[in-house]
């Protein structure tokens, strides 16, 4: 992780130190939960490796994937470091993920105290901005082009999921047109 902040900034021996001694890193097992919707979790996660997906159950019979978020991204088991309100999303481990844990609270006082912290920290949400406006772009997309450029704009994330997984993160509601797309997908490339 520290060798990844210092891509962009490089971290003093204080910061270094808070982040080793108020973090820890966790192992999760592949389809384990880090927590279950509406329960909160005050923690910031940063993935060292693995990938992770955020679930949205509809109309209580439906599990669909909202996010995902793989290696050097980011998630927080609340609706944001600076809250400890829980949200409705379930939090799945897809793949064994490593993270490193903090809770909100050390966080918050890191940002404050280290300010490369808070400068790797803005880095990584402007990072998590323009992942959102990529998965949004796909999802306007017709179906047909979902998997294309899911495999464009995520092609780190695609390999990693089942089918199952992409139909259910591309909203491709049967496995007849998940094939569709996955053909238009491979004549294009």
């Amino acid at each position: 992780m520290q060798d990844f902040f210092s891509k962009y900034h490089q971290l003093s021996a204080s910061a270094k130190n808070y982040i080793k001694e108020h973090g820890k890193l966790h192992f999760y097992k592949k389809g384990s939960y880090y927590k279950i919707a509406g329960i909160p979790m005050s923690t910031w996660c940063f993935i060292i490796d693995g990938v992770v997906a955020k679930e949205v159950l509809e109309a209580d019979t439906f599990i669909r994937i909202e996010r995902i978020n793989g290696k050097n991204e980011y998630f927080t088991g609340s609706n944001h470091p600076y809250s400890d309100r829980a949200t409705s999303v379930a939090i799945k481990f897809l793949q064994p993920t490593i993270l490193y844990e903090i809770s909100n609270s050390h966080f918050k006082h890191a940002l404050k105290q280290y300010p490369e912290l808070s400068t790797i920290f803005h880095i990584l949400k402007q990072h998590k901005v323009n992942r959102l406006q990529d998965i949004v772009h796909i999802l306007k997309l017709p179906p047909l082009h979902r998997v294309h450029e899911l495999s464009l704009k995520m092609p780190h994330i695609m390999p990693l999921l089942t089918i199952k997984e992409r139909r259910s993160f591309l909203n491709i509601s049967c496995d007849r047109d998940y094939y569709k797309s996955l053909r238009y997908h491979l004549g294009k490339s």
